[in-house]
């Protein structure tokens, strides 16, 4: 039995709980699937499906193809194209069984992708290409206490079968019996206990651990070391590799010493209780609640010293601080700017003489030219003085010729007026039939002129919505203003409402809006004003996974550089938890989004202008 929640009456039996890192509580594409969650509870089932190897059949491949059509379970290793071993599984009416993989088929109870960015759309099909298996691993929990779990390579398709082809690794065990190595390999790394250190293991199809293969070595039957004093039990806080997605282990035990999402809710409520402020806009900031849209401004960090701020456009005087560098290194910069100075004037002297030669030009012309150039000059100032007395006579007569212009064009400006009124007086004795025909003219003309600036409101406020905002003066309650009025002409007027409504919806788009601009405006380290340290500026986002905690203490402290905020224990352990990120390559995560943390500074402590500090 699988479920989420405990909702039955009856409580049944809980084996422990499996935590999908990297997603924060809630999946990227949605839950489409019921079986691919975030977190699955693990319950004791009504009836018992767990299978355990029984008889072993080493025989041809055609042979293998008709054990392979029981209905048991079976493992079939390809050793080569005439010889392959099938392992048969019989019933276990003392474990419960459940697999794990990428396919969404009947018999998987856990279906997981890669976390951090490996998903398109929503739906199955919009899934990127995965390096999960489809049938990864399964996991084996006792019926009775105290409900021991195991892991286990590999999982048992829809026909029941688990195929091992021929450049999977497989060999005999000294027992006598077959084991092997998934392709994709399932590691697990048990916690730090007394002076055992966490380190990755392999667990194979029957459960046997080993070393890490040698990356190094492309031999089909590459394998590490076996590990003999170890065993594939899961312990609280067990992390399990799928080669793309990482889960933990919680035990029941585990759980009630942990946090709760309701203990992390009242966290969250305390840090808002506490009305931290921004230094820079001086508003109050929050952490947004999972429910609705946020109604503050949210924190933004320096990731260098920790000064939390609310979001702002300041972006400082450059670089604030000389880093420290040695007296060698200082040394050899200079030396080094020096000499691109050097080679910098010896490049602008040597095309300065390239120029003078490509024109024919030797020292000696160059004087010549020069002295020819004063030359000219002064005559040309000497013509300028003469002229200045001619220059004096013409413009007197300028202005002469001016002033008769413009007592002409006043002359004839007076008789014209006196032209149009003699024809007003001819208009008004006609009568006022052609005056009224003028008046309707006109009217027309207002009538018209309204309705395009009527239609050019329309068009502006189409395109202020479009934009995500209201026209440039109104807000929302003066647009609906505006409607009510044409309602009556005829037009339905919205209720209160409906207003009330519209104006959520159009808070969620801003926010939105707002949200990637801040976020597109972000690029690059930036100054804080406080203390002038120049860092990653990010926003801060409170982890929501409780079981990833390690103490129930306030949030004080955020991952570097995903900006992820928990306590202060809980980031020193994560900061020194390797996790796979790529092939054979491990590197602390943030739990909360797989984010590989800074190497120098993995976390920082948050500091908060107000009450908090």
């Amino acid at each position: 039995m699988l479920s989420s929640e405990q909702e039955s009456s009856s409580k049944p039996v809980k084996y422990g709980e499996l935590i999908v890192l990297g997603c924060n509580g809630s999946m990227p594409c949605g839950d489409w699937d019921k079986r691919r969650k975030s977190r699955f509870c693990l319950c004791k089932r009504p009836a018992a499906n767990g299978v355990k190897p029984s008889t072993t059949h080493t025989c041809s491949t055609q042979a293998a193809n008709v054990i392979r059509n029981n209905i048991q379970h079976s493992v079939s290793y390809t050793l080569s194209w005439a010889e392959t071993v099938v392992v048969e599984y019989t019933e276990d009416n003392e474990t419960d069984m459940f697999q794990i993989g990428r396919s969404t088929e009947s018999p998987i109870d856990i279906v997981v992708h890669e976390t951090g960015g490996s998903f398109r759309g929503k739906g199955p099909m919009h899934l990127m290409q995965s390096t999960v298996s489809r049938f990864a691993c399964r996991i084996v929990c006792d019926r009775s206490p105290p409900y021991t779990a195991r892991v286990y390579a590999a999982g048992f398709d829809s026909s029941r079968h688990i195929f091992l082809g021929e450049k999977a690794a497989k060999w005999w065990t000294y027992d006598g019996q077959m084991d092997g190595l998934t392709t994709n390999g399932v590691l697990l790394m048990q916690p730090a206990s007394g002076s055992r250190a966490a380190e990755w293991r392999e667990i194979s199809v029957c459960g046997n651990v080993f070393t890490l293969r040698d990356s190094t070595i492309s031999s089909p039957n590459n394998r590490g070391k076996q590990v003999k004093d170890e065993c594939p039990v899961l312990l609280d806080g067990s992390l399990i590799d799928l080669c793309g997605v990482t889960l933990m282990w919680r035990s029941v035990e585990g759980l009630s010493h942990s946090p709760t999402a309701a203990h992390v809710e009242a966290l969250r409520l305390r840090l808002n209780a506490a009305r931290p402020q921004c230094p820079v806009l001086l508003s109050t900031l929050a952490f947004p609640s999972l429910i609705g849209p946020p109604r503050r401004p949210r924190p933004w960090a320096y990731l260098t010293c920790g000064h939390v701020h609310g979001f702002h456009h300041w972006q400082g005087r450059g670089v604030a601080y000389k880093q420290h560098i040695s007296a060698e290194t200082e040394k050899t910069e200079t030396t080094e700017r020096e000499g691109e100075r050097d080679r910098g004037q010896q490049g602008r002297d040597a095309d300065t003489e390239t120029e003078r030669q490509r024109h024919g030009i030797q020292n000696g012309q160059v004087e010549a030219v020069q002295g020819e150039t004063r030359e000219k000059r002064v005559e040309a100032r000497e013509e300028e003085a003469m002229n200045r007395g001619g220059e004096g006579e013409r413009e007197r007569e300028e202005r002469q010729k001016a002033g008769e212009m413009e007592r002409g064009t006043i002359k004839r400006i007076r008789e014209g007026e006196g032209d149009r009124g003699e024809k007003d007086s001819d208009i008004e004795r006609e009568g006022g039939g052609e005056k009224e025909g003028q008046m309707e003219g006109i009217e027309n003309e207002v009538e018209s002129a309204g309705q395009r600036d009527g239609a050019m409101d329309g068009k502006t406020m189409k395109r202020e919505r479009d934009k995500g905002g209201q026209p440039e003066g109104q807000g929302e309650e003066g647009v609906e203003a505006i409607k009510g009025d044409r309602g009556r002409d005829g037009e339905t007027v919205k209720t209160e409402s409906e207003r009330d409504q519209g104006r959520d919806g159009g808070e969620q788009k801003i926010e939105a809006q707002t949200r990637a601009q801040e976020t597109e405006t972000v690029k690059g380290d930036r100054e804080c004003p406080l203390c002038r340290s120049r860092g990653p500026y990010v926003p801060l986002t409170l982890g929501r996974v409780p079981a990833v905690y390690v103490d129930a203490n306030s949030p004080s402290h955020a991952f570097v550089p995903c900006g992820h905020v928990c306590s202060e224990e809980t980031a020193k352990h994560w900061s020194k938890t390797p996790l796979k990120r790529v092939t054979n390559t491990f590197h602390p995560a943030c739990p909360f989004c797989l984010t590989q943390l800074s190497r120098d500074r993995p976390y920082v402590k948050l500091i908060f202008q107000g009450k908090l500090d």
